[in-house]
């Protein structure tokens, strides 16, 4: 993954845009007038996530215990373990994540996936799952921050838990059962929320 060359972000093209409705579908042809292309190159793209996919490993394996893996402009990439964000050494090295830096991640991590191009463009956002091969899987977030990308990859647990492994009270396995009405599960950022509706629609199946 090249992160030395300059190019237009997609945010950047589409702001320039004079008919913003008419941009959308030549996306694509902006970005490769500018060095890019932000779909529709494969090829491409396969180079850019397995670049991506040796830093993502590189993260994993420094700490293995990282619930988060974090790419924000002026920082190296970052895990979080125990609440504590921590650099970490990556290969290539990432001593500071530029703004190009960050949206070639961003765009790695969407690929040709139409729907959240636009919704990168259109919201400044977006969401979406990553697999590392066999090595873990990710809930990603994506999204502008001062003017720039910033990319948050939650990692998500390889075996679904049941009610009793988390210690949860038993009543908790029942909340599947009624044939009607609505439950909230609310909570704080990595609080469980997840996990929790995860134990209990195992218990129901």
């Amino acid at each position: 993954m090249d992160l030395s060359k300059r190019w237009i972000s997609p945010v950047e093209a589409y702001d320039k845009a004079v008919d913003k409705q008419k941009f959308l579908p030549f996306l694509p042809k902006a970005q490769q007038e500018a060095g890019t292309r932000l779909s529709g190159g494969r090829r491409k793209n396969a180079m850019q996530r397995h670049a991506l996919d040796r830093i993502l490993a590189c993260m994993l394996q420094a700490h293995t215990a990282a619930s988060d893996l974090n790419f924000t402009v002026g920082h190296p990439p970052q895990v979080e373990v125990n609440g504590q964000l921590t650099p970490v050494t990556t290969d290539p090295p990432l001593p500071q994540l530029t703004p190009f830096q960050t949206e070639r991640i961003a765009l790695a991590l969407v690929g040709a996936d139409r729907r959240l191009t636009e919704d990168l463009v259109r919201r400044g956002s977006c969401d979406l799952s990553y697999t590392l091969g066999t090595m873990a899987r990710f809930r990603v977030n994506i999204f502008q921050q001062r003017g720039h990308f910033s990319v948050v990859l939650r990692r998500l647990p390889s075996d679904v838990p049941t009610v009793a492994s988390m210690e949860l009270p038993s009543v908790i396995a029942k909340l599947a059962e009624p044939r009607n009405g609505l439950i909230l599960v609310t909570g704080t950022t990595g609080s469980g929320k997840s996990t929790t509706l995860a134990a209990v629609l195992r218990h129901h199946q």
